[in-house]
């Protein structure tokens, strides 16, 4: 065979090579443009439950129902018994919705009579009048109260009534609960009568933000996406917008309801957000009846809603 057949005969070959490569690599979608998905980002409906009754933020509450206290050792005796008839009264208001325990360690709420332990309040935080909640974490569906100080300096108005009016104004705003400006209220900024009444919308508020469920709320923020081929890239933001801090938990991306791939989350803190950036993900098919990107697949977690835990891409 002369040397100008064998050099065709190669050349045939290699354009079939040619060819067959062409044919695997857009077969497994590796030449074509990059597919970019329009996703709806999930819309959060935000129920201002203290709408009513104004709050200095929307929907303030701790984050667990038994709040704890201490009250400082420099209080005379007879405010002490007050404040503790404060806790009570408001326990027993609202039907023991929310209850007050003492304590020693890490208060939800200090009361503090003398100024000498006064503290230097900061700008960022919020306090109204003697008493308010110090510090407060916006999560997206509630304001959660970390802490909070009573502060109880001797006044001709504090023992002016023989029920704990002064007492309960300020714990009221602790709670988040702004100055009424009707005289009747308890919660008018001046005690006019030892005959102003504790607003009933306000034990309201109360008893519905602390019947709602402490509990973590997952959910996907910012998601973008894109598939080239059967690789698939993703970003997006995983936001806790409940008022505890999630637990561990997987987000799955499925392929026509098919796991191909589990990723492990850190606990997230209430309030905050996890970036998660993905690239490069081989899936099951080169064009997906559905892809979706779910959170806590096995339903291991109680979440506050569960409906915003999926987002689908194709």
């Amino acid at each position: 065979m002369s040397n100008k057949i064998i050099t065709i005969i190669y050349i045939i070959l290699i354009i079939l090579l040619i060819d067959l490569i062409v044919y695997l690599l857009i077969s497994q979608g590796i030449l074509q443009a990059p597919k970019i998905f329009n996703i709806t980002e999930q819309k959060i409906e935000v129920k201002n439950i203290s709408d009513e009754v104004p709050q200095f933020y929307s929907n303030m509450k701790f984050n667990h129902n038994e709040i704890t206290y201490t009250i400082e050792n420099l209080c005379p005796e007879k405010t002490r018994q007050r404040v503790l008839d404060a806790f009570i009264e408001l326990s027993n208001l609202t039907d023991k919705i929310i209850t007050f325990t003492q304590t020693e360690n890490n208060p939800d709420i200090e009361v503090i009579c003398s100024r000498e332990n006064e503290e230097a309040i900061s700008e960022e935080y919020f306090i109204a009048g003697e008493g308010g909640a110090k510090q407060i974490i916006s999560t997206g569906l509630y304001s959660v109260i970390s802490n909070g100080t009573i502060y109880l300096y001797e006044s001709k108005d504090l023992n002016k009534c023989n029920w704990p009016n002064v007492e309960i104004h300020e714990l009221l705003h602790v709670l988040g609960f702004e100055h009424s400006t009707s005289k009747e209220s308890l919660m008018y900024p001046y005690l006019t009568s030892c005959d102003q009444k504790l607003d009933e919308k306000i034990i309201q508020v109360i008893k519905e933000l602390y019947s709602q469920p402490n509990l973590p709320d997952l959910y996907f923020e910012n998601i973008s996406a894109n598939q080239k081929g059967k690789y698939l890239s993703f970003n997006t933001t995983i936001k806790n917008i409940g008022v505890v801090n999630s637990k561990l938990v997987n987000i799955s991306v499925l392929d026509n309801g098919e796991i191909v791939k589990s990723i492990e989350l850190e606990p997230i803190p209430y309030g905050a957000g996890l970036k998660l950036n993905i690239q490069n993900l081989k899936i099951s098919h080169l064009n997906p009846e559905k892809l979706e990107l779910v959170i806590d697949l096995e339903n291991k977690i109680k979440e506050i809603d569960r409906t915003n835990n999926q987002v689908q891409l194709i």
